[in-house]
């Protein structure tokens, strides 16, 4: 398990720390009590230890690196083999989808806000390099045959209720693109309490998730 200690390594505020899976039983419970209210399985332990190493340095730099490598997007296979040894992590993937869609079951439906750092090539409407993007697929400029505008994010997506800490995150490079969500009935996990920053109180929404584009404007240095 990789950790990243360094000051800034997570929401650039302060380093992480290390924390047993103890801390965070308070919060499991109070999950699993409202899915019990509902009927529904509980957050196994095997989640809870999923959906930390996601939320810590495991997810940006293995399993999203597995995940865009499978699905075919130059400059991650070299990734896959040199860095994941070959290693795709398939179960622990779809625990950590499993754990994301039992959350999201109890989660609020709020608009939720997701930067990402990047350039913008040119005649093409957010679709960045694969090898320096963190978005998974382009979102089309165009209508397609079924009048749908949109793409798919592969990787789990994480998002946050809170619009200044996504701005801050997709003004970190020269151009950048926030995603402004309005949740329905496909909502994100709320994950924050599992995470190493509660503060930004994170949403999480599953890999492979559609999204719609309903509108695109530019903000500062920004597109939204």
């Amino acid at each position: 398990v990789e950790v990243d200690l360094v000051p800034g390594g997570g929401s650039g505020s302060r380093p992480r720390t290390p924390r047993p899976l103890a801390d965070f039983e308070p919060a499991r419970a109070e999950v699993n009590a409202k899915l019990a209210a509902l009927g529904l399985p509980e957050l196994t332990p095997a989640m809870l230890v999923a959906i930390r190493l996601y939320l810590g340095t495991m997810g940006k730099n293995k399993y999203n690196v597995a995940l865009r490598a499978k699905a075919g997007m130059p400059g991650f296979e070299k990734g896959l083999e040199e860095r994941n040894r070959g290693n795709t992590y398939v179960q622990t993937l779809h625990t950590i989808s499993a754990a994301v869609k039992s959350l999201a079951k109890i989660a609020q439906s709020v608009p939720v806000w997701r930067g990402v750092a990047g350039g913008l090539p040119e005649k093409s409407f957010l679709f960045f390099d694969a090898k320096q993007s963190r978005i998974s697929h382009s979102l089309l400029t165009h209508l397609d045959k079924h009048g749908i505008r949109g793409g798919v994010e592969i990787c789990a997506a994480g998002c946050s209720p809170k619009e200044a800490v996504s701005v801050k995150w997709g003004t970190s490079a020269d151009v950048g693109v926030v995603f402004e969500i309005q949740a329905g009935v496909q909502r994100g996990a709320e994950t924050g309490a599992f995470g190493d920053y509660p503060e930004i109180s994170e949403i999480t929404y599953p890999p492979c998730t559609f999204m719609q584009v309903t509108g695109v404007r530019v903000k500062r240095n920004f597109v939204m």
